[in-house]
């Protein structure tokens, strides 16, 4: 190396200090070695005469930071190739799914078909008169239709196990009080516990209003699974009581308690795989031994736990705890609501809004909402089809409409909304639980005017009202203006 080329030669050249300037060093047998160093000039009467030079061997750094970069490169390549298999794993497991979706819907037709037509003629020939069977075949037939119902039961569990498997069940949550729920429940199962001669015992209800955050129809579903567990599987002149517990952190425990002969310890663990009767397969008792399973995966989607404790000789208790809430301010006697005809209020209303809803609690709420706005009545359908027909013939100004509704659901009555000339221009807004950005994204990409989620932001919905009464008030004018 000249001197002119080195960083030394600089020191010379401008009379500054220089630091940690690396360099090459060759020595004499044509080998090298990396240096670092600092120059510093020393000046006699402001004239630089020479330079102090401290020199630092810096190979092990140099062989250090190579090994490290090399340690590197090696990282990203496995993290790449990581990436890439997770991406090939995501896209095996999309798939699948998928796969299994279509596989779902397929044999819940392909299943459903035939058993359609066996209980079906079944029952035709069981209760025809003018054909009757005599009383050996009726008894056959009964065997059949005995037979055909427990194999639709447990196609339907098999169904409803694959959906929440392939997490295709989606749950509404919603203040829910327990007491209403409870009578629902033992409206249901009080024929079956009598049959069985089975005393149902109520300590619910007395306790009033008491709520838990919980989908209404997954809470009646396992409800009902464990109640009838207990009515099935407990001794005779036996009881079921249902009862609640609060926690400390707030969360509720509804406990369903029998007087059944208990599980044993070895098989409790059990209780909660698919199809395992903990032994009682070959008894008279019919099961599927998938709903604990399902009841299970339902109390976890509702952000709850399932427990189960047992002593043998004396019973069983299930408890499933969700997280307890406070009611809504519309926590009245909340009683099934018809189809509203409209009211004189409403016939006479500037505008008129149809909000197509099963749930009564959230007509409720949206009535009570809507109260504030003396220039709007409502118009309320607890299903699509009633809504459609409203829709026909009562011309609203605006729709709002729940997406999950029994029978035909918020996009196929959106999409007859848009194929009818009298009410392919008013405006929908969705008001839905389902509040993922994909459904979202969908409901707008068809054609909604908005999309609003549950639980209702009570301010942001009275602005979104405002807002469209404004719109539609400035359209009526400039509307007249041009007439």
């Amino acid at each position: 190396m000249a001197l002119q080329d080195c960083h030394i030669y600089a020191a010379f050249k401008d009379g500054k200090v220089h630091h940690e300037t690396e360099e090459v060093f060759w020595k004499k047998n044509g080998s090298s070695f990396p240096v670092e160093y600092i120059s510093k000039p020393i000046t006699d009467d402001g004239e630089i005469i020479g330079a102090v030079v401290t020199f630092t061997n810096i190979t092990s750094r140099k062989v250090a930071e190579e090994e490290l970069q090399l340690a590197y490169n090696e990282l990203e390549k496995r993290i790449h190739d990581r990436t890439h298999e997770l991406n090939k794993a995501k896209e095996l497991a999309e798939n699948h799914n998928h796969a299994k979706s279509e596989f779902l819907s397929r044999m819940s037709h392909e299943l459903r078909t035939p058993m359609n037509a066996i209980l079906g003629f079944a029952q035709i020939m069981n209760d025809s008169r003018k054909d009757p069977l005599s009383d050996s075949h009726k008894s056959r037939l009964g065997q059949i239709l005995k037979a055909g119902n427990h194999l639709l039961e447990l196609i339907n569990e098999v169904l409803d196990l694959a959906r929440v498997e392939a997490g295709k069940i989606t749950v509404s949550l919603e203040p829910i009080n327990v007491s209403e729920v409870t009578i629902e429940v033992l409206n249901v199962i009080t024929p079956m516990a009598e049959k069985f001669n089975i005393r149902l015992i109520d300590e619910i209800t007395a306790q009033g209003s008491v709520h838990v955050l919980a989908d209404r129809t997954r809470l009646k579903q396992v409800l009902l699974n464990l109640i009838s567990n207990g009515i099935k599987y407990n001794r005779k002149e036996g009881s079921v009581t249902l009862s609640l517990e609060k926690q400390k952190d707030g969360t509720l425990d509804i406990l369903v308690t029998d007087t059944g002969m208990g599980i044993p310890p070895e098989k409790l663990e059990k209780i909660f795989v698919p199809f395992d009767r903990l032994g009682l397969e070959g008894s008279e008792i019919e099961g599927t031994g998938i709903g604990m399973a399902i009841s299970k995966s339902l109390v976890e989607l509702m952000s709850g736990r399932i427990n189960v404790h047992s002593t043998m000789g004396k019973g069983s208790q299930f408890s499933v705890s969700l997280p307890g809430c406070e009611p809504t301010t519309l926590d009245k006697k909340i009683k099934v609501l018809p189809l509203e005809v409209p009211s004189s209020k409403t016939s006479k209303a500037k505008y008129k809004i149809l909000y197509i809803e099963d749930n009564n609690a959230n007509v409720l709420l949206v009535q009570d909402i809507l109260s504030d706005f003396p220039e709007v009545g409502l118009l309320t359908a607890p299903q699509a089809a009633l809504g459609l027909d409203l829709a026909y013939s009562h011309q609203p100004n605006l729709i709002l409409l729940d997406i999950n509704l029994p029978g035909m659901d918020g996009f196929e009555a959106f999409k007859r909304l848009q194929n009818m000339e009298e009410t392919h221009d008013i405006p929908v807004i969705a008001l839905s639980a389902n509040a993922m950005q994909k459904d979202i994204d969908r409901a707008m990409e068809a054609g909604f005017k908005d999309y609003i989620t549950k639980p209702v932001d009570i301010s942001k919905f009275k602005n979104k009202i405002d807002a469209f009464l404004s719109e539609t008030n400035s359209a009526e004018k400039l509307k007249a203006e041009q007439n």
